[in-house]
């Protein structure tokens, strides 16, 4: 262990081991530096430090050290649910203490509201290649401070988008964030907004409102949300028609198996084949939000949804360990992917090079897409979607 790598350094008085493979032979070092940069990485560390920033560049620094510790965990073999809630501690830590910076700036807020995460934020499930995507709800006032209070919340909303993309959280190219006065609005707005989209769907209004269905508070009331969240609930049903148009939506994606189960991809001639892993999750995404959006299940992680369909007798035991061994193994790959792209000082992206992969590792991955089929149909019958 780390442990006992330190204790062994320190009672020979070296600051280096070196690390022998199964033959004996030396295959690298270890440095005492390494252990204490991986030590300074560390939830709680990151944690603690977060909370004893005093500037943006202090938190940028601290977000920048978030791939070693995730590259560490995911290395070590650790379950997805994991480092996913790993990165979402510490981005949500970050965020809170931006909350504290942004008041300080501006005052103390004039009504209520929650900063609310969305999509991937919203679910728990963020990656090391991740844009914002934000929003926020404040309560309803009386006409005569509407003004003053929208005003309010327009600079907050501004300057918090502004300070997370100093941090290193990217702007989302869709500006679905609370800097946009579309997605900064009181409590009444944002339940119209749903009204909308749950009792006159069209095609995009669908493919613009689905991330809008993973949502939970980060900063602020975390009632303003839990109301919504009931809201929406009863909206869902009173209005049974939605569900199926929402499915339709996500049973679109076409497997990426051809002939003999090779998995087809983009690349051209001389190229390394590449696949996108990003499609196939949001296969499994939607799936599972669909059957928690139609059974009332108040959690927005899937992997906190799928256990929670299946205590629900929603799923069967088999469909259960499917979907969640397909979920879990399509995102650890994702995560290793993008931790090892990040060591190697190449571009973080959702593709993963099927040259890399051993041959056990694809074969599981040809396994998994194959599975997609089986979701998507099961998907399909129960919502009523025709071919």
């Amino acid at each position: 262990t780390l442990a006992q790598a330190v204790n062994l350094m320190r009672e020979k008085g070296v600051e280096h081991l070196c690390v022998r493979d199964a033959q004996d032979r030396i295959c690298g070092t270890i440095r005492k530096g390494d252990i204490v940069n991986l030590q300074h990485s560390t939830s709680a560390v990151l944690a603690a430090a977060i909370g004893d920033s005093a500037t943006v560049a202090e938190l940028r620094l601290i977000y920048s050290r978030l791939p070693l510790y995730v590259g560490a965990l995911s290395e070590s073999g650790a379950r997805t649910a994991v480092i996913t809630s790993a990165i979402t501690g510490t981005s949500d830590a970050i965020r809170r203490k931006l909350e504290e910076f942004v008041i300080r700036e501006l005052g103390a807020p004039p009504a209520p509201y929650a900063f609310v995460a969305l999509g991937s934020e919203g679910r728990c499930e963020q990656t090391l290649l991740t844009d914002q995507d934000n929003a926020i709800i404040y309560q309803d006032v009386a006409a005569d401070r509407q003004a003053a209070v929208g005003e309010y919340f327009a600079k907050y909303g501004a300057r918090m988008c502004r300070l997370l993309h100093e941090t290193g959280f990217n702007y989302c190219a869709g500006e679905i964030m609370a800097s946009n006065p579309r997605w900064n609005k009181p409590l009444s707005e944002w339940r119209r907004y749903y009204t909308g989209w749950v009792r006159e769907p069209d095609p995009q209004a669908l493919l613009e409102s689905a991330i809008f269905f993973d949502f939970r508070s980060v900063c602020g009331e975390a009632s303003l949300v839990a109301e919504l969240a009931r809201h929406v609930r009863q909206l869902l049903t009173d209005n049974p028609a939605f569900l199926p148009h929402l499915a339709r939506e996500g049973i679109n994606y076409k497997t990426p198996l051809g002939l003999f189960g090779k998995i087809q991809t983009d690349a051209a001639d001389g190229q390394s084949p590449t696949l996108n892993l990003k499609s196939p999750l949001r296969v499994i995404v939607n799936l599972v939000r669909l059957y928690a959006m139609k059974h009332s299940l108040g959690e927005t992680n899937t992997i906190g949804r799928i256990h929670g369909l299946r205590q629900a007798n929603v799923f069967s035991s088999s469909f259960y360990r499917d979907l969640l061994y397909s979920y879990d193994y399509l995102m650890g790959l994702q995560l290793r992917t993008q931790a090892r792209a990040l060591r190697q000082g190449k571009i973080v992206t959702n593709a993963i090079d099927l040259a890399g992969l051993s041959a056990i590792e694809l074969n599981t991955l040809k396994n998994v897409l194959s599975q997609l089929g089986t979701f998507q149909s099961k998907t399909r019958y129960d919502f009523g979607v025709s071919e």
